[in-house]
């Protein structure tokens, strides 16, 4: 009778060793999914981080090309006022001397 009382009790003993391992082994599992949750949450912000920076660098090229763009059409329009200022020279100076011709050619 001893003996099945002392069996029992070590059985008893070893599902409690069983189960306080298992319990151990489900809390270091939790604490391993809370840890790959936080992870995961950091990735996703990184992630949108990454995105945004994106979505900025392109927003920063696009001005960029744009300020370009902008920066040639100046440089055009002053090339074409500065040959409109000089055609418009050229035009003075022609109707300048026409004017000196007609006036020397009626005085002859």
């Amino acid at each position: 009778m001893v003996d099945a009382l002392r069996t029992l009790e070590d059985e008893k003993e070893a599902r409690v060793a069983v189960e306080k391992r298992l319990n151990d082994q489900i809390k270091m599992l939790e604490d391993t999914n809370r840890s790959l949750q936080e992870y995961n949450t950091s990735l996703q912000q990184y992630n949108c981080n990454l995105q945004a920076d994106t979505a900025k660098n392109s927003m920063v090229e696009t001005m960029n090309d744009l300020l370009k763009k902008v920066e040639s059409l100046r440089m055009e329009l002053q090339h074409a006022r500065e040959d409109r200022d000089s055609k418009s020279a050229q035009v003075d100076s022609l109707t300048s001397e026409i004017a000196t011709h007609i006036e020397i050619t009626v005085n002859v």
